[in-house]
């Protein structure tokens, strides 16, 4: 047993405190807009372990103005209650991803030894990640408020009711908090960082070793993490309904956790050799309703392929949830290949039905008037596989992938403001329930199991609806091409007297 563990807490090296004296107005904290967008955090040399299943970032979350520095406070309450858009106020437009909360506002994490200052860690993408893995690991009640999900603020597929709520910040008067720069002002978080390194053994911060840690995150655009409620919205007549003012602000950030002391014998076995199961984020995009995506990850050890798909204005972009991972648009089949021969099947992985199939009389199958949209479409398969590349092969969960969050997404997509006279003052085609697909190969089977890409080519071929203005898809989607992001699973092993990452 060690003789010890350390409780520490870690201030950002760049933390800049200022403050305003002015009413209401909240400054300080970082963002993305407005403040500094890197946040560095220092671990010293010291002979001590960290324990990696103890470390947190910490701090308060709350939503602004940009052009006036004010939180939101006071709002018309009878309006956060409704759902529709005809009477929208500020409050209840902003929102935030469902799945991943506060991960969302970090986009890349960088991971550095002071002994060299070389990269050990580099995670790109890592919002979209996080809040995948979050989503699969827990069902609707694992983001009731109070669970350990609910730490990052993230709400599943309670975000319709919650999300608005969030937003708010105490009233300085009434909450006799003196001033909006109160230090209790603001949503408190505590995320764990969902990357291999940290979830690994313990980690020794010696001279011997990494000599110390610098730990780097660069946030998120605001357009990136915020979105409004409709995707569809008349905000000319709405004004309240332009949140493009809007900002995001993480207040009091801590790196907390412990260092653990071990015994003589325990130092002297330690093993330097720390594997990780690690991942690597690749992007390309379809532009045809039948494309190819290739790829040579030069990895020894891939255990599977994680291909999101988004649709080309999604990204950055107020107007949509960008952690709404949908099949391509008019999914038929892929091909998983390797080396441009199919696997590890030999077959194409169809949808059926699927949206270009003909009903048993001979007309086309129409999803728009069909009620239960979910059924048009037979993805069960690709479903599985998606969730095995993406939890490793372990044992299926209850999750928050289900057919109703799929049901709820495809009715929002064929949501059409222009051409419902009832909506037109409203909002249509609700951000809200977000779809967490994506077509994925498993190399691990449940055994651990992994396959060698070096020098080797893998790819697959998506038949799908996406830019062929196909009436029978959403009016919304149907004339975009999509953003694919695809994570790499892959076993590597760090040395932490070498320094050197083998993968």
């Amino acid at each position: 047993m060690p003789i010890r563990k350390d409780y520490f807490s870690i201030s950002p090296l760049n933390d800049n405190p200022l403050t305003s004296s002015a009413a209401n107005q909240v400054s300080g904290g970082f963002s993305f807009k407005e403040s500094n967008p890197i946040v560095k955090f220092s671990l010293p040399a010291v002979e001590k372990l960290l324990e990696v299943n103890s470390l947190v970032l910490s701090g308060q979350f709350l939503f602004k103005q940009s052009d006036t520095n004010q939180g939101f406070r006071n709002p018309n309450f009878g309006n956060i209650i409704k759902n529709n858009g005809a009477d929208m106020t500020l409050e209840t437009t902003v929102n935030y991803s469902n799945h991943g909360g506060v991960h969302n506002a970090i986009d890349k994490v960088v991971i550095q030894t002071k002994k060299t200052n070389t990269e050990l860690v580099n995670i790109q993408n890592y919002g979209a990640y996080a809040s995948l893995r979050e989503a699969y690991t827990n069902n609707a009640e694992g983001y009731l408020w109070g669970n350990v999900s609910c730490r990052s603020l993230a709400n599943g597929q309670h975000a319709h009711q919650i999300n608005r709520r969030m937003n708010i910040i105490a009233d300085t008067a009434e909450q006799a908090l003196g001033t909006a720069n109160n230090k209790q002002v603001g949503v408190p978080f505590s995320i764990s960082l969902d990357i291999d390194m940290l979830n690994s053994q313990n980690i020794h911060l010696g001279q011997a070793f990494t000599n110390g840690l610098l730990l780097t995150l660069h946030l998120s655009p605001d357009s990136a993490f915020i979105h409004q409620r409709f995707r569809d919205i008349d905000i000319t007549g709405q004004t309240n309904a332009d949140i493009r003012e809007t900002m995001y602000v993480l207040r009091n950030l801590k790196l907390e956790g412990r260092y653990v002391v071990p015994t003589p014998q325990e130092l002297k076995a330690y093993n330097a050799n720390l594997p990780l199961n690690s991942q690597l984020n690749l992007l390309n995009d379809l532009h045809a309703d039948l494309d190819n995506n290739s790829y040579t990850p030069q990895l020894n050890a891939v255990k599977g392929f994680c291909n999101t798909y988004l649709d080309k204005d999604q990204v950055n972009n107020v107007k949509y949830q960008q952690n709404n991972f949908r099949l391509p648009v008019g999914f038929q089949n892929v091909e998983h290949k390797k080396d441009n021969l199919r696997f590890p099947f030999t077959y194409p992985l169809k949808a059926i039905p699927n949206w270009n199939i003909s009903n048993p009389n001979g007309t086309a199958l129409n999803p728009s008037n069909i009620v239960h949209k979910e059924n048009t479409i037979g993805d069960v398969e690709m479903r599985k596989h998606f969730e095995r590349a993406l939890m490793n092969g372990g044992e299926s969960m209850i999750s928050s992938a289900n057919l109703l969050r799929t049901k709820e997404n495809l009715n929002q997509d064929y949501k059409d403001r222009t051409t419902d006279g009832t909506a037109a003052a409203n909002g249509v085609g609700s951000n809200m329930f977000p779809e967490l697909l994506g077509l994925g190969v498993d190399y691990t089977y449940g055994l651990g199991n992994t396959m060698a890409y070096m020098n080797r080519d893998y790819s697959n071929t998506v038949a799908s609806g996406i830019n062929t203005s196909n009436a029978v898809l959403p009016v919304d989607r149907r004339d975009k091409t999509e953003l694919v992001n695809t994570f790499v699973k892959y076993n590597a092993n760090l040395n932490l007297n070498s320094l050197v990452k083998t993968m």
